[in-house]
C-alpha cells in the first residue's frame, strides 16, 4: 500500500479521473468519522458539499453496513446516484425472495441471542441472558439491521474481554452465520457470496461503469480490496499493513481533502474531454 498523497496516488487518481469514474464510499470511517453512537454520525458540511460537487462530473454510490433507510436518513439533503445498505446485500427492494429469505435467519439468530446463555466465565455485570437486544453490561449492544447483525463493543468497559464472550456465544447461532471483524464491531452474514466487493462489481456491470475509485476503511471494505480489480481504484483510508487496498490515507480527516483532490481532476479532465472508457 502506497500513500494516496503520494506522485504514484496523485497519478493513479488523475488517469482514473480522465474516464468519468464511478465514485464508490463507505459511510462510517470514511465519510464520517467513527463515533460511540452510531446515530450520532452525521456527514460534516464541507464533505456534504464536496459530494454534491462531485455529481456534476461523475455518479457518486455509497456502500454502506448500515441498514439502507437508515442510511438514507443519514444522507438526508445529500443526494446520491446509488446507495447499497447491508453491506451490499440492499439494493431498496424488500419484496425480493432473497432479502425475505435472509431476513428470516437474521430473525433467528436475533432471537436465539436473545436467549442464549452467556458463559460461566462472563465477567461479573453481564447478564446471562441477552435482553431486548442488549447485554446488561453498558455499552455493548446488537443492532438488527434487518438483513444483518451487527455486535457492538466500542463503549464497553473492556473491550477485550467483550469480544472474548461475543465470539464465545456466536458458535452456538443455528445456521452459522458468516462473520466478520471490524473497529470494536462484529458482523454477522446470511452468506458469504454477496458483499461490498461484488455489489460493487454488480453495479459497474449494470451500469456500465469502466472505472471506479472506492473509498473504505474497514474489514467488510476489504471485500473490495481483495478483489485487486484493474478497473478499481481501492483507497483505504487509515493504514493497515494487511490490507490489500492500492492506497491508504492516513487518517479519515484526510477524506476532505482526497474528495477536493478528486474534484480538481474531475474537473481539468471535463475540461480537456474525458477518454473513451477501457477496462
Amino acid at each position: 500500500m502506497q500513500p494516496f498523497f503520494s506522485k504514484t496516488g496523485i497519478a493513479a487518481l488523475r488517469e482514473w479521473c480522465r474516464q468519468r469514474p464511478l465514485f464508490a464510499l463507505d459511510y462510517d470511517g470514511t465519510l464520517t468519522a467513527l463515533a460511540s453512537d452510531p446515530r450520532e454520525t452525521l456527514l460534516a458540511v464541507n464533505i456534504q458539499t464536496l459530494v454534491r460537487r462531485l455529481r456534476h462530473y461523475v455518479p457518486v454510490a455509497v456502500l454502506s453496513g448500515r441498514h439502507r433507510p437508515e442510511l438514507a436518513t443519514l444522507l438526508a439533503g445529500v443526494e446520491v446516484d446509488f446507495m447499497i445498505g447491508n453491506h451490499g446485500l440492499d439494493w431498496g427492494d424488500p419484496t425480493h425472495p432473497e432479502l425475505q429469505r435472509v431476513q428470516g435467519l437474521v430473525n433467528g439468530w436475533l432471537e436465539q441471542l436473545q436467549v442464549s446463555p452467556l458463559p460461566t466465565v462472563a465477567p461479573s455485570g453481564w447478564s446471562r441472558r441477552w435482553s431486548g437486544g442488549r447485554v446488561d453490561l453498558p455499552g455493548v449492544w446488537v443492532e438488527d439491521k434487518q438483513y444483518t447483525l451487527t455486535l457492538h463493543y466500542r463503549n464497553a468497559a473492556d473491550p477485550d474481554q467483550a469480544l472474548a464472550v461475543i465470539n464465545a456465544a456466536l458458535p452456538n447461532l443455528q445456521p452459522a452465520p458468516q462473520i466478520s471483524g471490524g473497529k470494536r464491531v462484529v458482523n454477522l452474514f446470511p452468506d458469504a457470496e454477496t458483499n461490498k466487493g461484488s455489489a460493487l462489481v454488480r453495479l459497474m456491470a449494470e451500469q456500465s461503469f469502466g472505472r471506479a475509485i472506492f473509498f473504505g476503511d474497514d474489514d467488510t471494505d476489504e471485500d473490495v480490496f481483495r478483489l485487486e480489480h484493474p478497473a478499481i481504484l481501492g483507497v483505504r483510508v487509515g493504514y493497515s499493513p494487511a490490507s490489500h487496498a492500492r492506497f491508504y490515507l492516513r487518517r479519515q480527516q484526510d477524506m476532505s481533502k482526497a474528495l477536493a483532490y478528486s474534484l480538481a481532476c474531475l474537473r481539468r479532465a471535463s475540461a480537456n474531454g474525458w477518454m473513451q472508457q477501457s477496462g
